[in-house]
């Protein structure tokens, strides 16, 4: 299911994006409701559900509204030792479901997951403790699940208003696969910090490498993920990421010749700040879009536009752009341990030249305070891509303090040079 389980302002580089108001639907009469049980119709909790020993509740019927009525569900992922993942709240190929709070959903393997369907909303809920069983109990199962809200081939939801803490060792909100299309805006996703660790210290099956056996990454939970394969046309906005072991938000890449990109997706407005500190050795961006990795089959994300944002004091840089074709304008990215922005380069892997991150354009950033550069591109006189009216304090060459912006590079930083094969 995952890849890591698996000239001018914004007016000249951005179309406007209109976000309108989320509605929430009245729910039924209060009512009792158990643990795993069908719903088929509006209900508002009556009281707290659990601990369950498998789903919380399963949403069977569309164009329905479940009102947690400020009750918790939760779950007993500590003593699971099964194969099969628990959900808290699973929606299940449903259309038009409104799933609010106030209301808590804890301790399953995944919170709150919307499988296929489409137009559904997540609103108002807290997500927290949410933890794959796997890393909890040492039991050796595949791992998909590990995140406070997902959503699975669904498309045209919105996650809006939630708290999601302390889940993983996934994500706080990720959108997996043809997830297309969907608004994740107004949440905060923070101190999602748990490591694909066992209990016995061996790294777990959880994530690329793993497969079912103990060899999965170790960190790699994330604010929010843009997952994929061909999650597109999502907007990421006004979100605060926090505290998290890996990158605040992040786009990935996918496998090149049998799966679509992730492509076309918008993060605006949102505040990611003290992400990517997951030990040392191991360290992440505050924004990261992933680029392609050498001799692999992974295609990096491209083509997505990462605005308004203010990434500041994350363990590695504000923004990543690993991937090409993408616009960055109007970020502020100060005070982060390695870069402000920073553009992967060409590197050269068994005698073949990969072209790195190229065609990005980046307009009328500011960063000031970071570690290394306030402004660094890795290919030679910036190549293809295109600096406009930034504004650094210090730059790693020239052409990115160029377009009427400002950047010096130190004494003694040596040129960028193109790789030879």
């Amino acid at each position: 299911m995952k890849l890591w389980r698996m000239a001018g302002g914004l007016a000249s580089a951005l179309t406007l994006v209109v976000l309108s108001p989320v509605s929430v639907g009245t729910a039924g009469a209060a009512e009792q409701v158990a643990c795993g049980q069908a719903i088929t119709h509006s209900i508002t909790l009556r009281t707290d559900i659990g601990p369950c020993t498998a789903d919380g509740l399963r949403v069977v019927a569309s164009h329905i509204t479940v009102d947690l009525n400020g009750h918790t569900v939760t779950g007993r992922n500590t003593r699971n030792t099964t194969e099969r993942e628990q959900v808290g709240i699973n929606l299940m190929n449903v259309t038009g479901v409104t799933v609010t709070g106030p209301g808590t959903v804890q301790h399953f393997d995944a919170g709150v997951a919307v499988n296929g369907g489409s137009q559904n909303q997540i609103v108002n809920l807290t997500a927290r403790d949410n933890v794959n069983h796997v890393v909890l109990t040492g039991a050796m199962n595949p791992c998909s699940y590990g995140d406070g809200i997902v959503t699975d081939n669904s498309t045209d939801n919105v996650i809006t208003g939630n708290v999601t803490s302390h889940n993983g060792p996934y994500d706080g909100i990720a959108l997996v696969d043809a997830s297309k299309g969907n608004r994740v805006s107004g949440n905060r996703s923070l101190d999602n910090d748990v490591s694909n660790i066992l209990p016995n210290g061996q790294s777990g099956p959880c994530g690329p490498e793993g497969g079912g056996t103990a060899s999965g990454r170790p960190h790699q939970d994330m604010g929010i993920r843009v997952e994929g394969p061909g999650a597109t046309a999502n907007v990421v906005s006004g979100n605060t990421t926090k505290g998290n072991q890996a990158a605040g938000i992040s786009i990935h890449g996918t496998q090149r010749s049998i799966e679509p990109p992730n492509t076309a997706n918008l993060v605006l407005d949102n505040i990611v700040t003290g992400n990517g500190f997951a030990g040392p050795g191991d360290t992440f961006d505050g924004i990261l879009s992933l680029p392609g990795y050498e001799s692999s089959t992974i295609l990096p994300a491209f083509g997505n536009t990462f605005a308004r944002n203010v990434s500041s004091n994350n363990a590695r840089s504000g923004i990543y752009a690993g991937g090409g074709k993408n616009t960055i304008v109007d970020n502020v990215v100060n005070d982060n341990v390695r870069d402000g922005i920073e553009l992967f380069g060409p590197s050269v892997d068994a005698g073949v030249v990969y072209a790195g991150s190229v065609d990005n354009r980046v307009v009328s950033n500011t960063g000031h305070g970071n570690g290394v550069f306030d402004g660094e591109d890795h290919h030679p006189h910036c190549d293809h891509n295109e600096w406009i009216a930034n504004r650094f304090g210090t730059v790693n060459q020239p052409c990115v303090a160029a377009g009427g912006g400002t950047g010096t590079v130190p004494p003694g930083t040596p040129p960028v040079v193109e790789p030879t094969p």
